[in-house]
């Protein structure tokens, strides 16, 4: 990603700018779609509780997900 947003700006401060901003909508964005999806699994089968495997696949591609159960 970063080597794209290099390529594309020719500039150090605004590729390392948008960068760190793509990781960052990355990471908070994988969270947040993928926790309103599971929300709406949760809605959809009358519990609002997590049982076993009842998140949304989206929510495997955060990393912060994969550190709260390690």
């Amino acid at each position: 990603m970063s080597l794209l947003l290099s390529a594309m700006f020719r500039r150090t401060l605004p590729s390392t700018v948008a960068s760190y901003g793509a990781a960052f909508a990355s990471l908070v964005g994988t969270l947040v779609v993928g926790g309103l999806f599971t929300l709406v699994i949760w809605q959809r089968e009358g519990t609002l509780v997590q049982t076993g495997s009842d998140v949304h696949p989206f929510v495997f591609a955060n990393p912060l997900y994969a550190l709260s159960w390690s």
